[in-house]
């Protein structure tokens, strides 16, 4: 990585220092791979200076070799290779410059600036004058999801050559444009995570609301959170229905509860769904504050399939939503008519978040709930209903009050959407449903 650039354009001190250990690397290693990532782990590259998509989703460098083959496809491929292989880890600093490239708002020339600053292609070049460069632009197609090269140009030698395979765009971002870590497969350790978390002996209180014929959903949440759900940790679940006799019974781990609460229905699903803030709110008021450490709130239409774990717990979580990711602003559909406390301009808003998960610390939550609660009973007041009620408002607290961690559609994904060849693995989706029979209105 470059250090430093003088203003002529010759290299700093720093810079040569880097450039004379790169060229101990190209005599001594016959490929390099050079990414962003865990150095234990198989991650995405894309060849040489390739840049593809900086979203995620869409597009983004998934990994591939030149013949285009999908690296994260044969994790095998570092010891088929052996140590000709190198993986760097990451750093601040490559952080740092991915996520202004990622930045929409980033200016052109701070784009190109760091963008080049990642690829080194110019310290090769005031390095190794004689050395020759070739690109490639690998994406995922945005119908198979399948990595696919869309541009390529290479040295008509370079069977005969040594390749240095040099910084990749990584096919999904794994921070916020603030910092806050994206969590995605990879990106974490669940030994260190656990080793950090078990000896605090935290408890998680768990929201559910399942009012109506949406009381069908609770065994199969109830079963699979007992199998995934923060397994070894203690979890409170605070069940809110208006028909407590339909509560499956289902057993439960060690240190595990389980508590009714009823609630009213509505003859509108909106309705419904708008009341829970305040049925959140008042739930922490009462109960939760200062008694349990961490919460979340779950929509009950849903099933876990693998490990959700303590790499979730933050301050302020969000999850992204699987429908809207890899897209820009002005495809979420957020509230757009101004009069509404939802309202969220065109030109701005970060991620389009799902309101089937948030959670973080009680004291936290209860400051999101109360001001959506707030600009609920206001809309109400105006009579205008936000497009996506409760997760209309909830976009908007997340766009002024940023989430300290994100989870990534791994912990939010849905049953009716084909999974894109870069997703590892889906932790929680919403299930298949007939909204037509279990909602009482359309």
């Amino acid at each position: 990585m470059e250090t430093g650039r003088l203003e002529n354009g010759m290299p700093c001190h720093n810079q040569k220092q880097a450039i004379t250990s790169e060229r101990r690397e190209l005599e001594h290693a016959a490929k390099q791979v050079r990414f962003a990532g865990k150095s234990s782990s198989c991650s995405s590259t894309s060849a040489d200076t390739a840049r593809g998509g900086g979203r995620g989703g869409k597009g983004g460098g998934d990994a591939a070799a030149a013949d285009g083959q999908d690296i994260n496809s044969n994790c095998d491929i570092a010891k088929q290779i052996g140590p000709q292989l190198k993986l760097l880890p990451l750093n601040d600093q490559i952080r740092e410059l991915q996520t202004i490239i990622r930045d929409k708002s980033t200016s052109r020339g701070d784009f190109v600036f760091s963008a080049d600053r990642l690829a080194m292609e110019q310290g090769l070049r005031d390095c190794c004058r004689s050395i020759r460069i070739g690109k490639i632009l690998i994406q995922s197609d945005e119908e198979t999801q399948k990595a696919k090269v869309f541009y390529a140009k290479f040295p008509p030698d370079i069977s005969r050559r040594k390749v240095l395979l040099m910084y990749p765009i990584l096919n999904v971002s794994t921070t916020s444009r603030w910092l806050a870590p994206i969590v995605w497969e990879n990106t974490f350790d669940q030994t260190v995570i656990d080793a950090i978390y078990k000896p605090q002996n935290i408890t998680v209180a768990t929201t559910v609301f399942a009012v109506g014929r949406y009381t069908r959903f609770l065994k199969d949440l109830l079963e699979s959170a007992e199998q995934h759900f923060l397994v070894g940790y203690r979890v409170h679940y605070y069940l809110f229905t208006d028909l407590p006799d339909q509560v499956p019974v289902v057993k439960l781990g060690d240190g595990r509860k389980l508590t009714v609460i009823k609630t009213e229905s509505s003859n509108r699903w909106q309705e419904i769904s708008s009341r829970r803030m305040e049925r959140i709110e008042k739930l922490i008021e009462e109960k939760l504050l200062h008694k349990v450490d961490y919460m979340f709130s779950l929509d009950v239409d849903s099933k876990f399939y693998a490990h959700w774990g303590a790499e979730s717990l933050g301050d302020l979580v969000g999850v992204v939503h699987a429908w809207f990711f890899g897209l820009t602003r002005p495809q979420f559909t957020y509230e757009r008519r101004p009069k509404s406390q939802a309202y969220i301009p065109y030109d701005e808003g970060d991620y389009y978040y799902g309101g089937a998960v948030f959670g973080g610390r009680p004291e936290k939550v209860l400051k999101l709930v109360q001001t959506c609660r707030r600009n609920l009973d206001i809309d109400r007041a105006n009579q205008i209903e936000a497009l996506w009620q409760e997760e209309s408002h909830l976009n908007k607290y997340f766009l002024y009050n940023k989430p300290t961690k994100l989870l990534s559609p791994e912990y939010l994904w849905d049953d009716t959407k084909q999974r894109p060849s870069f997703m590892k693995v889906v932790r929680f989706t919403q299930v298949v449903k007939n909204y037509a029979e279990i909602r009482p209105n359309p």
